[in-house]
C-alpha cells in the first residue's frame, strides 16, 4: 500500500518569479559559476524575463511554452537558492548550472538528477528537518532518532527502475545506516504534457494514482531490497505542470510524494518510518 504525502500547489506571481530569478543570478554571480545564455538554464530564465515584461505591459495572453519554463525556473531557482548556505551541495549547484536540466526533455542527464537531490533536500529543510549533502549516500537528515539518509534516485524508464533502487540500496549500505531510496518520476510524465483538470483536487488525485499505478506495476523489483533490510522504504515523488481550470491562478506546477514499504520490514524500520511518516502529516506506518 502506498499513502499519499505531500499535496503542493506552488503559486508566485511573474514579478516574484523575476526577483527569484535575479537572485539566483546573484548568487552564482557571487560563487563565480557562469552559463551560457542559450543554455537550458538561460533558456528559462529568459521566459521568466519575457513573461513578466509582457504582464507588466498588460500583455496578458502569454504563449504556454513560456509559462511553462518560467515554472522550470522557478523550481531550479527555489532549489539552488534553498542550497546556498550548505557547502555539501557545491557540487550539485555546479552540476544544475553547468549540466542539462532542461526538465521538458526526456533524457537522463546530471544536472536533473542533482536537481532532484536539491528538491528534495529544500522539502526537508521546510519542514524544518536538517539536512546535509554526503556522498554517499546523497542526503544525511538529523531526526529523533539520529542520522538518516536517503539516497536519491532520477527514474528516466521503468526498465531501470531495479537498477536505481540497487544503487540507492547499495549507497545506504556502503554509509552504514538504515535509510531511503527516493525516485523521482518527474521523467515518466509524457513530454511536452500540461494536466488538465476542473480542480487542483482533481489533478493532485491523479498524481497519486500515477504513483500508485507506478508501485503496482514495479513492487516486485522494488521489494527485494526492502525485504532484505537494505532500505526501510520507497519514496516516491512526481511533479508536473497543471491547468487548473477552476482554479484563481490557472497554472500550477504541482507534485505529489508518496510512501511505499512492505509489512515485513522490522520495528525498528516501522518506527523510522513512523517518523518520517509524521514529518508529512501521516498518522500511521503504510505497508503492503
Amino acid at each position: 500500500m502506498s499513502e499519499k504525502l505531500q499535496r503542493t500547489p506552488t503559486y508566485m506571481t511573474y514579478d516574484e518569479m523575476r526577483v527569484l530569478c535575479i537572485e539566483l543570478k546573484s548568487e552564482l554571480s557571487e560563487r563565480g559559476i557562469s552559463y551560457h545564455s542559450n543554455s537550458a538554464l538561460g533558456q528559462v530564465l529568459r521566459s521568466v524575463e519575457n513573461l513578466a515584461r509582457d504582464w507588466e505591459n498588460g500583455e496578458r495572453a502569454g504563449y504556454i511554452r513560456d509559462i511553462i519554463n518560467a515554472s522550470h525556473a522557478r523550481r531550479i531557482a527555489d532549489a539552488c537558492i534553498a542550497a546556498s548556505t550548505d557547502p555539501g551541495a557545491n557540487e550539485c549547484l555546479r552540476r544544475v548550472i553547468m549540466k542539462n536540466t532542461n526538465l521538458a526533455e526526456r533524457v537522463s542527464s546530471q544536472g536533473k538528477d542533482a536537481l532532484w537531490e536539491l528538491e528534495l533536500s529544500q522539502m526537508l529543510k521546510r519542514r524544518a528537518v536538517a539536512v546535509q549533502h554526503v556522498d554517499p549516500p546523497d542526503l544525511i537528515c538529523s531526526l529523533c532518532f539520529g542520522k538518516y539518509p536517503i539516497a536519491c534516485k532520477k527514474v528516466y524508464s521503468e526498465k531501470g527502475v531495479e537498477a536505481q533502487v540497487r544503487k540507492g540500496a547499495q549507497q545506504l549500505h556502503e554509509y552504514g545506516l538504515p535509510g531511503l531510496v527516493a525516485l523521482n518520476l518527474d521523467d515518466l510524465v509524457p513530454a511536452d504534457s500540461v494536466l488538465q483538470s476542473p480542480t487542483f483536487l482533481g489533478a493532485m488525485e491523479y498524481l497519486h494514482s500515477f504513483n500508485a499505478d507506478f508501485i503496482r506495476r514495479n513492487q516486485l523489483k522494488m521489494q527485494r531490497f526492502l525485504k532484505d533490510g537494505r532500505c526501510d522504504a520507497i519514496l516516491i515523488s512526481t511533479a508536473t505542470f497543471a491547468d487548473i481550470r477552476e482554479s484563481e491562478r490557472r497554472f500550477n506546477s504541482i507534485s505529489t510524494t508518496t510512501l511505499w514499504t512492505i509489512e515485513t520490514v522490522s520495528l525498528q524500520a516501522r518506527e523510522r518510518i513512523r517518523v518520517i511518516g509524521q514529518l508529512f502529516d501521516i498518522s500511521k506506518p503504510v505497508s503492503k
